[in-house]
């Protein structure tokens, strides 16, 4: 299996206030938040086990409804 994920405006330390001003952040992303690192590893961890074993080629997007708005 192949899949991947597609991270948009988690909190991570990693990002280094990339993203811009928080409040036009929560402003435009429908969560109304950022992601926790927590969430995104729940994500990754499901298209890792046996409960996604039919899953293949999918990219999950993480991003709080940003790409949907």
């Amino acid at each position: 299996r192949v899949n991947s994920t597609r991270i948009l405006g988690a909190d991570a330390p990693v990002m280094g206030g990339v993203g811009g001003d928080e409040a036009a952040v929560r402003a435009i992303t429908p969560a109304g938040r950022r992601g926790t690192l927590e969430e995104v590893a729940a994500a990754a961890c499901y298209l890792a086990s046996a409960e996604a074993d039919y899953v293949t080629g999918h990219t999950l997007v993480i991003d709080g409804g940003w790409t949907a708005r």
